[in-house]
């Protein structure tokens, strides 16, 4: 009878002791805190060397609570992915041959990796040609999501790295503002898909076939609601090596 109660009361001590440890980890603290789970979104067709970077860049973040998911447009494209099937989920798509200078089909393999996200999740886009600043990047990005929804923004545009704006030409502006602007010059405010994080709701606007289709994606979105809210704080890297692109070239 003694011995059951000091085997309780040691096993309540090795459990006390257990959570106190693991709480102050921050595994621990982005799994089961409010923290937001973000998903990163990647298009990669071609191109493994450039996918094994990107894929680093990933797992070498601090902050945790994150979900992987990439889509593959053919069979070579999709033997490379599944090597990382544990941290990546896979989804295959049709490739469709690019017919004219202003159609861009691979725009809409992000529609169907849009699918993967639950409501009211962050989505961010990081195509393979692209790679987070550094280890602690959604760090950052998680403590902006806080602020902005504090504020009730649902889209993130942060600093650009890589071959691409630094700041795009729409900073500081609200969702008026920037929607005037692109009446008389659609492409405006220079975006690219490496700046934008954005909250999953179920009236997101969702990619068009069209070229430049970043700039559409925000234009349209802002067209149905969102607010901007800006990021100070570098995210991502895109286009880091200016020849990636749509044009399937890799690493060299």
């Amino acid at each position: 009878m003694i011995l059951q109660k000091n085997t309780k009361i040691a096993l309540i001590i090795l459990v006390v002791f257990l959570y106190l440890t693991i709480s102050n980890t921050e595994t621990f603290k982005n799994i089961f805190s409010k923290n937001p789970e973000i998903y990163i979104l990647t298009r990669t067709s071609g191109r493994p060397k450039f996918f094994e970077m990107c894929k680093k860049s990933i797992e070498s973040q601090t902050y945790k609570k994150h979900v992987h998911v990439t889509s593959c447009d053919d069979e070579t494209t999709c033997k490379y992915v599944k090597r990382y099937e544990e941290t990546t989920t896979l989804v295959p798509v049709s490739r469709i041959p690019k017919k004219g200078k202003r159609n861009c089909p691979y725009n809409m393999y992000n529609n169907n990796l849009i699918k993967r996200v639950p409501q009211g999740s962050w989505i961010i886009f990081l195509d393979d040609d692209g790679k987070f600043y550094d280890n602690e990047a959604l760090e950052r990005l998680s403590k902006a999501i806080k602020k902005s929804e504090k504020e009730g923004k649902d889209i993130i545009i942060s600093l650009g790295d890589g071959n691409v704006n630094g700041r795009p030409n729409c900073w500081n502006m609200n969702r008026k503002e920037i929607l005037k602007h692109i009446e008389t010059d659609w492409h405006f405010a220079k975006i690219d898909t490496s700046h934008i994080c954005i909250k999953n709701k179920p009236e997101m606007a969702l990619w068009r076939y069209k070229c430049a289709g970043d700039a559409y994606f925000f234009h349209d979105n802002l067209n149905v609601g969102y607010e901007p809210y800006y990021n100070e704080e570098h995210i991502i890297s895109g286009n880091y090596l200016s020849y990636g692109s749509g044009k399937r070239e890799d690493i060299k």
